[in-house]
């Protein structure tokens, strides 16, 4: 964890480290436990399965939402959000990627089909709010976490950019529903979004290493794709 220690990482958010079959995963706090971005790790690696209480994934390919089903056995009453640009991804295993990993699995029907700009309400002040960015796949999504204390104020936490922004790259486009044309818009949103923000605000990628708004001035790719 040394590694985000000069981020200045806010206590409510959690690192599970990318393993073999599945990216970063990130444990946000809500108001009765914690919301679970890109469930692909399975549920016996997290420490705190158990006050999971949604699942949101970035994106539809295997190594971010391989485990969703998991996750849905082990707690039935988790609920699986996705874009709606995904929801048929996940479920075909030819277009989710699984075969890369060596067995195809096509995940059951997503639960709440997300869309831009939507509010997802995690209690206590708490918000994620919804960006849709695809170029990566066509309903990938960056998730702003903040919190609002009254109407005039927003505090904001962190940028979740799953395998659109990593910390010197951009995803990959060219795996099924990638878009190299799409890609520069959302990036090009992404850098504009970028001006109104604090340019300290932890950036926490689907892979690799966290890093800062600021920090992306010196991603090339993000910079000038």
């Amino acid at each position: 964890m040394a590694l985000y220690n000069d981020l200045n990482l806010d206590q409510r958010v959690q690192l599970i480290p990318e393993g073999y079959g599945y990216g970063n995963a990130w444990l946000l706090a809500a108001k009765n436990g914690y919301v679970l971005i890109d469930p692909a790790v399975p549920p016996e690696k997290v420490e705190l399965k158990d006050q999971v209480i949604a699942l949101i994934a970035t994106h539809g390919h295997y190594d971010h939402v391989g485990k969703a089903d998991a996750w849905r056995n082990f707690n039935p009453k988790l609920k699986l959000m996705i874009h709606e640009a995904e929801a048929a991804m996940i479920m075909d295993k030819m277009l989710n990627a699984s075969l890369f990993f060596g067995r195809g699995i096509d995940i059951a029907k997503p639960d709440i089909l997300l869309r831009d700009g939507q509010e997802i309400e995690l209690g206590d002040n708490l918000f994620l709010r919804v960006y849709h960015t695809p170029g990566h796949t066509e309903g990938a999504s960056c998730f702003l976490y903040l919190s609002k204390q009254d109407t005039a104020r927003e505090d904001y936490i962190a940028l979740i950019t799953g395998d659109t922004v990593f910390a010197t790259d951009i995803g990959r486009m060219d795996l099924a529903g990638g878009s190299e044309e799409q890609m520069r818009q959302s990036l090009a949103r992404l850098r504009k979004l970028r001006e109104e923000l604090p340019s300290d605000l932890p950036v926490l990628p689907g892979h690799g290493s966290a890093t800062t708004l600021r920090k992306l001035q010196n991603n090339y790719w993000f910079m000038h794709h």
